[in-house]
């Protein structure tokens, strides 16, 4: 008999627009620019965050552009925010924490909000 394995953020985080956003993010169907230069041929090198200037990926979007810090504080444990690295990552993903996983949903919620926000601009 097939199981099927639920990832635990689908069944935490009950607020649809957080539970969108944080799975958008994990499935890659977002407008970072590392997602938008694939879709038009753009090298890696040159997916730069308009806001310093790195290749804008999941992982700087996540713990390093400085324009998101307010959010990242607010919603983001200290333990995840400082010396962020791809163990922690991993961890922060496959989390099965309900408080946790919200708190990571509503802040990639807010971050691409905001990120929208200041596009436009």
């Amino acid at each position: 008999m097939h199981r099927t394995c639920r990832e635990s953020y689908l069944s935490s985080v009950n607020v649809d627009k957080y539970r969108i956003a944080l799975c958008k993010l994990r499935v890659a169907s977002h407008w970072l620019n590392i997602e938008r230069g694939r879709w038009n041929g753009t090298p890696r090198n040159e997916k730069i965050c308009r806001f310093c200037n790195k290749v804008e990926n999941e992982y700087h979007f996540l713990f390093e552009c400085t324009i998101y810090s307010t959010n990242r504080e607010t919603y983001l444990s200290r333990y995840y925010r400082i010396r962020p690295n791809m163990f922690k990552t991993v961890e922060l993903f496959s989390s099965d924490k309900v408080k946790l996983l919200r708190n990571l949903a509503v802040y990639v919620y807010k971050a691409f909000e905001l990120r929208q926000c200041l596009q436009n601009m």
